[in-house]
């Protein structure tokens, strides 16, 4: 009886995620279309019309890689054999980051499918208040990249205005704000420091700007930088969380730290993506809201087929129903995603990026950090730890003793840390306004 129940609990685990029936038919459809489907089908340990009748089978589908992109890409180019439409049918065509270093991704949308695409964005932030009175700040380039352009379309969905800020200095960026009465800005956390120390440069508070939402992606940030930005601005904090290939999840009107000072969700529309979570080393769904890598499979996409993408981003994982805004959409955590695939070997050791972040924003007085591997004079491999200390800071010598054991402790790696307790100092090295913001840098020969 108990075995017979946990089948019938496990039979059920992708409905957790999304709908599983929407992405079964579409499987089936795109099997008939593309060719890479085809053959990720044939590595896969589990036949279609298994795939089509048992919801628990959908975990034997075998993931596609970034690796597996680009080689079709290679072999096909330029938009590899996973194109499902007439390449008139393609409108608009976007690249990843290539923050992994292994080279960019490309990805397209049909004209009907960046509609819909366009519309589901729209409703994401209009979940959030944003609406037709409000101008948004836009520091994300409407480039290559897909965050940009698909924030300027959904924006124009809604009536609202934009500023295409991205190519003006931080200066220029702030005069426009205040000259066109910005209500929104869009931005990498690092940014939105760095827009908050030039404006006190110049004499401006940026809580005088009148923003009243501030929508930031690509770093996970701790509560207390939430809440002392949203202090400062005097604006909510939302977040939202995308991919080039079309997985995405937003913040609801609840923002990135709720009034209990607990983290917030990151929702998606189950009919719009299954997004699995899963054990990265096993491939099962993990238990309850526990963490685990996102696997995604977006379903508004008629122009490319994808099933079950490895994105490469830990997650912690929120099921439909418990974020306090009463919505029955699952989703993640809000302010900790985290790359799996960024591993260094330092001293022999595999140095793991996740758990360093996770012990550094395990001291509440820590705001911010970067990491730099290199080789010293002696050709010893060194890495430093530099930290931004939140105010008051405290005794610098006591957190660095403290954090560099905590760090040894959970790595088995000696760290060089320093603090940092000048936001100026620390923006003029730090400040970004666009991609994923790189917190390591190995500087070793081949690194």
């Amino acid at each position: 009886m108990g075995a017979a129940g946990g089948a019938r609990r496990e039979s059920r685990a992708p409905e957790r995620f999304g709908s599983w029936r929407r992405a079964a038919r579409a499987l089936a459809v795109a099997a008939r279309q593309s060719a890479f489907v085809r053959s990720q089908l044939r590595g896969s340990a589990v036949r279609l019309p298994a795939l089509l009748r048992d919801p628990a089978a959908w975990r034997e589908l075998r993931p596609v890689t970034k690796d597996d992109l680009l080689r079709d890409q290679q072999a096909s180019p330029p938009f590899g054999r996973r194109r499902c439409v007439p390449l008139t049918e393609i409108d608009l065509v976007v690249e990843s980051s290539g923050s992994t270093g292994k080279g960019r991704e490309t990805h397209y949308l049909s004209r009907r499918g960046r509609r819909r695409v366009t519309r589901r964005w729209a409703a994401y932030l209009a979940a959030i208040g944003i609406g037709p009175r409000d101008v948004v700040a836009l520091a994300f380039p409407i480039g290559m990249a897909g965050g940009g352009v698909k924030h300027a379309d959904a924006y124009a969905e809604l009536g609202a205005k934009v500023l295409r800020v991205a190519n003006l200095t931080a200066e220029r960026k702030l005069d426009a704000m205040a000259y066109y009465g910005a209500t929104v800005l869009v931005a990498t956390p690092s940014y939105v420091d760095r827009l908050a120390v030039v404006a006190a440069e110049t004499g401006r508070k940026v809580r005088d700007l009148g923003v009243r939402r501030i929508l930031v992606a690509t770093q996970s940030v701790t509560v207390d930088w939430v809440r002392a930005t949203e202090e400062q601005w005097g604006a909510r904090l939302h977040e939202w969380y995308g991919t080039s290939a079309g997985l995405l999840a937003f913040s609801c009107a609840g923002g990135m730290v709720d009034a209990r000072g607990e983290r917030g969700t990151l929702h998606w529309d189950p009919d719009f993506a299954l997004q699995e979570v899963v054990d990265p080393a096993t491939g099962e769904w993990i238990d309850g809201d526990g963490r685990g890598e996102l696997v995604g499979t977006p379903l508004e996409s008629e122009a490319e087929a994808l099933f079950r993408i490895r994105t490469g981003d830990e997650v912690r994982f929120r099921p439909a129903g418990s974020c306090r805004c009463g919505r029955d959409w699952p989703g993640i955590e809000s302010g900790t995603v985290r790359r799996l695939d960024d591993m260094f070997k330092v001293k022999g050791v595999n140095l793991w990026p996740s758990y360093v972040e996770t012990t550094v924003f395990g001291f509440p007085e820590v705001r911010d950090y970067k990491a730099r591997i290199f080789q010293d004079e002696a050709r010893r491999e060194v890495v430093e730890l530099a930290v931004l200390a939140g105010s008051p800071p405290g005794p610098a010598e006591g957190l660095v003793t403290r954090l560099g054991a905590a760090l040894r402790e959970a790595t088995g790696v000696s760290f060089a840390v320093r603090v940092v307790e000048d936001a100026v100092e620390w923006n003029q090295t730090t400040a970004g306004e666009a991609g994923k913001a790189r917190r390591w840098v190995d500087e070793r020969p081949g690194g």
